[in-house]
Formats: C-alpha cells, sequence, structure tokens
C-alpha cells in the first residue's frame, strides 16, 4: 500500500496540528515541483527541497529568501526592485528561480542553456524585429543571424517535444556557426550582432558557447562555484564594479577582440569567460572610429562604462 505524505505534524486521531499546512498548499507545492524539477540539478533541488516546508507553512511575511538571494548571488539590482512590490515574499521567490535559471557558470551553462546542449533541442524561428546597432554584412552562412528561441523565462529553452507553454516567450538571440575548434584567449568567441539577448554559438551539432547580453534583464548573474566569494557580476554592471568585485585593478585587464558593441575584456582568474564592455555607454557616447578600443588607456577614463555582455564557453 503506497504511503501517502504528511505534510506537518498529526495527532494520534488524525487531526492536524496547529500551523499544519492546508492540503491546497501541498498540492500546489506538487504541482510546482513537477515543473521546476526539469531545470534544477542536484543541488539546486536539494537546496529548495530543504525550503519547502518553509514555504508551505509561512506563505506570507518575512523570511529568509532575501538572505538566500543574497547569500548566493550578492547584492543585486533585482533586491532593490522587489523591495518596493506589494507582495514582496512572492516575488522575491521568483527572482531566486530567475536567477538559478539564468545564472552563467563558466565552462558549464548560462541563460538556462547547458554547453553541449544539442542543436535539435532548441526550437527557433526567423526573427526580423531585431534592430542592429550597426549594419550587418548581407551575406550570413547557413543558420547564421536573428532568431526567435522558444524559451521559459524559469528553465531555459522548451524542449522539442514538448507542449507549447503558456509561460513560454519568443527571445530574440543571434546564431553564430563556428568552423574552427574552441579559442584561446587571444581568439575568443566574438559576433558582430548587437540588440539580441542572447548569443548562440553552434558547430552544426550541438552549443560551444553562450553570450548574455544586457538586454536579457539582467537576471543573467555569474556564479563561480571554487570562487563563492565572487557575487553580483552580470551585464549591466560598470567596468570598476567588475574589477571591485574581482579584487583586480585595470592593469590586470587582458585585451581581446572588438565587437561592434565594444572591445572584450579578460582575467587570468577567470578561465573560459570574458566580458564585452558597452563602447557606447548604453547610448550617452559616441563611437570614434579612430580610436584604439583595445588599448588600456582608452579604458582608463571610461571605467564607469556598463558590461554589455558575458561570453563563456
Amino acid at each position: 500500500m503506497k504511503r501517502r505524505r504528511l505534510v506537518g505534524k498529526q495527532s494520534a486521531n488524525g487531526a492536524e496540528n496547529e500551523g499544519a499546512v492546508p492540503c491546497c498548499l501541498e498540492n500546489v507545492w506538487r504541482r510546482l515541483s513537477v515543473i521546476v524539477r526539469n531545470f534544477l540539478d542536484a543541488r539546486d533541488w536539494c537546496q529548495l527541497e530543504a525550503l519547502s516546508p518553509f514555504w508551505l507553512r509561512h506563505a506570507v511575511g518575512t523570511g529568509p529568501w532575501r538572505a538566500l538571494l543574497i547569500d548566493r548571488f550578492g547584492s543585486h539590482t533585482f533586491l532593490q526592485e522587489v523591495a518596493n512590490m506589494p507582495d514582496v515574499r512572492r516575488w522575491q521567490k521568483v527572482e531566486y528561480f530567475l536567477l538559478v535559471s539564468w545564472r552563467i557558470v563558466p565552462g558549464r551553462r548560462a541563460a538556462g542553456i547547458r554547453l553541449g546542449l544539442e542543436n535539435y533541442k532548441l526550437r527557433t524561428k526567423p526573427c526580423n524585429t531585431v534592430i542592429p546597432r550597426y549594419h550587418i554584412e548581407e551575406y550570413l552562412s547557413p543558420g547564421q543571424g536573428y532568431f526567435f528561441l522558444d524559451f521559459k523565462l524559469i528553465g531555459g529553452p522548451v524542449p522539442p517535444f514538448e507542449r507549447v507553454s503558456p509561460f513560454s516567450i519568443d527571445l530574440p538571440i543571434a546564431h553564430e556557426c563556428l568552423a574552427f575548434p574552441g579559442p584561446i584567449v587571444e581568439d575568443e568567441y566574438d559576433t558582430n550582432f548587437t540588440g539580441q539577448c542572447l548569443t548562440l554559438f553552434t558547430d552544426g551539432t550541438s552549443v560551444k558557447a553562450v553570450g548574455c547580453h544586457i538586454h536579457a534583464m539582467q537576471c543573467a548573474v555569474m556564479e563561480i562555484p571554487e570562487r563563492p566569494d565572487i557575487k553580483g557580476i552580470s551585464p549591466g554592471i560598470t567596468c570598476q564594479q567588475l574589477l571591485d568585485k574581482l579584487g583586480s585593478t585595470i592593469d590586470d585587464v587582458i585585451f581581446g577582440w572588438c565587437n561592434p558593441g565594444g572591445p572584450t575584456i579578460f582575467f587570468d582568474q577567470l578561465p573560459r569567460v570574458c566580458f564585452e564592455v558597452d563602447a557606447e555607454n548604453g547610448g550617452l557616447a559616441e563611437v570614434d572610429e579612430f580610436a584604439n578600443y583595445q588599448d588600456v588607456e582608452w579604458l582608463r577614463p571610461r571605467l564607469h562604462f556598463p558590461i554589455g555582455a558575458i561570453f563563456t564557453w
């Protein structure tokens, strides 16, 4: 006989003690479990399961969600935004799910997309709504260009055989085709496309790199399991904030290629990740065609410029 899971302590006669969880909340948790289990790894799932009793018994009021967010991801823009919302507790939970799903783990995943994910698992369709910042060459290789990706904000790409989800959106992405092996520091992944939320680099078979741009809701916060002290790095922070969070100086910056959006920079302490500096400062600065953007002297007076994208491979 299958045992029924009981939430909260019960007395011998079967009556629930004071503070027990209503049955409807238990049903909500069970249904939510089915949804989130597909995109949470074992570590995240264990943390969520450990919190579930608290979730159910304290549906309103203050709780540790804000502390959990800060402890894992550091101070983030969303924390200030949700503080002014009427149902703060609910939105803190939503933010936690968003950050877990969108987090950038160098060399592993970004924006809910695992590096090595097979191409056929990406449901895309043509996109003509993105207005690029600069002119794009007329000739593009097959499969290269702007696309809409069927995407769930919490969960990532919608699997090819899954029914259309009411929670999915058409996420504008740029697709780059690779015809060479993995990059080195002097020859990293770069793109000529601008205005997209994500850039996916594939070799015709699987995803080899992902770029998260400043347009992606600033949900893409970097998480380095080996460096838990590094927190709060996401597209949109300034170059000075990036240096401060890494404990680095401008002399530690390594310059790579220059994308149309701006130059890319590296750090020896962060392998398999690079950052694109927004050379236009969000549209407030004009592009100088004669400037050398791959020079520390160009960057030195522009440390207040934001990071426009983060790439990992």
